[in-house]
């Protein structure tokens, strides 16, 4: 099993660095309502992981296609207010067929008519979604201290589970954190940090936000956007932030 997650984990890493690369090739990125993407012989099996990455990093409407023998394999994820299977219908004459709901999808159509799908799906973004539908909006349940993130609170927070679409994981915001350490980035594209508010510390990660860490200069006071986990390290456990967003000094990162 874990080494089926390892190559998983590189197909998907390596589709992520070809649509890292075709980005580069967009300068009107910034300017588009979606997103899509196409490669030959790109795993249908990670393409879904793969529109989610990329949702989260320039959050517009996705579709992750591989094309394999003529035919391509999509799969789409959606921003909050995109009802992306309303928006596969209006394309739904280049398809063989398509199926899913309001946030995600899946597909197959002839290779041969992507570029035609690119064009509808995004007139049909551009009629349905303004300006402000593309910023991103992160919501938070509580603005905490960090005296009050314990067992106990995190043990209840686990009863809530499982966590999911229709049940998102608890986010709460902390302010004016000083940051204990310096920041260092860990797996080459990690954030890691130990923040502290008075006598209380804590370590935090950030997920492929590793770009943050030059950000963040001695002494700087943050606000974090976080959830709490467990970390175990050789048989030690201690509660963790994972960072979802963080502002340094009252200004967005």
């Amino acid at each position: 099993l874990d080494e089926l997650n390892s190559q998983r984990r590189l197909a998907e890493e390596s589709i992520l660095n070809d649509i890292d690369c075709m980005v580069k090739e967009l300068p009107e990125i910034g300017r588009r309502h979606s997103l899509v993407f196409a490669g030959d012989g790109w795993h249908r099996g990670v393409i879904g992981i793969v529109a989610q990455r990329v949702v989260e990093r320039h959050y517009r409407p996705t579709l992750v296609i591989g094309v394999e023998d003529g035919t391509g394999q999509g799969s789409g994820r959606s921003i909050a207010d995109f009802h992306l299977l309303n928006a596969l219908t209006d394309c739904e004459s280049v398809f063989e067929r398509f199926g899913g709901h309001a946030a995600a999808a899946g597909f197959t159509l002839p290779s041969a008519r992507i570029g035609e799908l690119t064009e509808r799906f995004e007139a049909y973004a551009r009629r349905s979604l303004t300006a402000q539908d593309l910023v991103p909006l992160l919501r938070v349940d509580a603005e905490v201290d960090l005296d009050q993130m314990d067992w106990p609170v995190y043990e209840q927070l686990k009863r809530m589970e499982p966590f999911g679409m229709g049940n998102p994981r608890p986010a709460f915001v902390a302010r004016r954190l000083r940051l204990a350490l310096p920041p260092r980035v860990v797996g080459e594209k990690h954030l890691k940090l130990k923040v502290a508010n008075g006598s209380r510390d804590f370590d935090a990660i950030g997920w492929r936000q590793g770009d943050q860490a030059a950000l963040l200069g001695p002494g700087a006071a943050i606000d974090l956007a976080f959830t709490l986990d467990e970390n175990t390290y050789q048989g030690m456990s201690s509660l963790q932030m994972v960072i979802k967003d963080l502002q340094i000094d009252g200004a967005n990162s």
